[in-house]
Parts: C-alpha cells; structure tokens; sequence
C-alpha cells in the first residue's frame, strides 16, 4: 500500500492542534494553541479564517453556527462567520498555570475537555459542557488530558493523561 502525504495548507502553527473536518462546508479547522488562533482553510488548502481569540485555545468542535472552543478559562461558542468569542461558561482552574486542553464532542453534541499544566502536576479536572450549557466535573487528578476519542457506542470516553511526571497513564 503506498500512503500519499500532502501539504493541506501553506500556513505554519507554533503548536497545532485539534484537527477537525467539517463534512458540510468542506474545510479543515484546526487551532494553534501558542497563538491563541482559531484557523480555517478550504478543501484546496485556501487559508479562509485566522481568528485570534481571548486565551489559549486548547481544543474545538463542531457547534450549530459555528464551534464550541476549550480556552485557558471555560468554554467559548465562536461564531463560525465572524469568529467572535463567546464564554458560554467558566472553568476556574484548580491550580495556577493549568489551562483547558485537548477535547472532543461526543455524538449527542456534549463537549468534553480537560486541564492541562505545562510543568507537571496532578491538579488537572475533566469538563463536560452540556447542551444546555452548563458544566459537569468528570474527573479530578489529572495531569496533561490528551487524546480524548469516544467509544462506537458512545458510552466509553477514553483519554491519555500524562500524569505530570511524563509517564502515559490511561
């Protein structure tokens, strides 16, 4: 089997992240969390969108009108023509220096994301931001929450967490 890799788009990232394809208008999001930017290109690679938003951007999905964003501080909706940040709500961070990370929209539209910190440590939680916008702690006690995927059946939520000494605990 020969796997063909191409360059999508020209633009560079300090630190890429969360890759999202968007099926119904055929493009590529993605963040570059250094820069706190929301990016956007075509399905030709044409860069569409470079928004610069509040905070650090840790992770985005798919929301009616435009994405659901994990910034350093909560969870912003972002106007998918504008990219204009709304909190929709807050998440104090149970340390300093930790912010939100990697996260994923389970099938039913509910957005999951945890805590980051970029020296170490287990002070990290794992958020649920809810269809009616308010947020649910799932978990306490983690370090770096990455990888967030759902299960087929949607009943499984599995994450990588580097438990703030550089060693994978699932």
């Amino acid at each position: 089997m020969t796997i063909r890799i191409d360059l999508h788009s020209p633009q560079t990232a300090l630190l890429g992240e969360s890759p999202l394809w968007d099926v119904a208008r055929q493009r590529l999001w993605w963040v570059d969390a250094r820069a706190a930017s929301i990016r956007c290109a075509a399905a030709d690679g044409r860069v569409l969108s470079d928004w610069t938003m509040p905070g650090q951007v840790g992770s985005i999905g798919l929301a009616q009108g435009g994405l659901i964003a994990a910034l350093e501080d909560g969870f912003y909706h972002i106007d998918g023509q504008t990219g204009a940040a709304q909190r929709v709500a807050r998440v104090t961070p149970p340390a300093p220096g930790l912010r939100l990370n990697d996260g994923k929209a389970d099938r039913d539209g509910r957005f999951v994301s945890g805590h980051m910190h970029p020296t170490g440590g287990t002070a990290g939680e794992l958020w649920q931001l809810g269809l009616d916008g308010r947020v649910t702690q799932l978990e306490t006690g983690l370090g770096i929450t990455n990888a967030l995927c759902v299960s087929p059946d949607g009943h499984q939520l599995y994450l990588a967490d580097l438990d703030g000494r550089g060693d994978p605990a699932l």
